[in-house]
């Protein structure tokens, strides 16, 4: 939504207060760093995502195909972001939230 020094100070709160992040957290945490000049920690939580999903590779927020997610990708599933909003963890709650917001960014 274009918020990415808020997006990134969000992440690196959660993130030190614990929470261990999935995919979805570390493609986020990249790329709200990456925008908001913080290149170094963007690249430190590339590293953590290829580790858990490799298929993100060539979607860094520095790759020419960083607007393209996968069509196939989570953000387009509406049954799993709804299931991720209604789950009591916060951290899913943040997920959809990204996934929806990166859904009506791309659509205009």
């Amino acid at each position: 939504m274009g918020k990415y020094k808020e997006a990134y100070r969000w992440l690196k709160s959660l993130q030190k207060r614990g929470f261990e992040g999935d995919a979805a957290f570390y493609f986020w945490l990249s790329h709200a760093a990456y925008h908001s000049g913080h290149e170094e920690a963007s690249r430190q939580a590339w590293d953590q995502l290829k580790k858990i999903d490799p298929d993100k590779d060539g979607y860094a927020p520095w790759s020419e195909h960083a607007a393209m997610p996968h069509a196939d990708a989570l953000e387009h599933d509406r049954d799993y972001l709804v299931k991720k909003l209604d789950h009591t963890k916060k951290a899913n709650d943040f997920s959809a939230c990204f996934y929806w917001g990166n859904q009506l960014i791309s659509k205009k």
